[in-house]
């Protein structure tokens, strides 16, 4: 489970990533360092 410290030092980086949470939550971040929520199901 993402910390809030966890998602407030998410930045920015050469590639678009994703930070996993739990159930299928993940912190989608950008290259322009904007983070979003994104519920990936599979």
């Amino acid at each position: 489970m993402l910390t809030d410290p966890q998602v407030r030092k998410a930045v920015a980086q050469d590639r678009d990533y994703k930070l996993p949470d739990s159930g299928g939550l993940h912190l989608y971040v950008i290259k322009t360092g904007h983070r979003s929520w994104c519920l990936c199901q599979s």
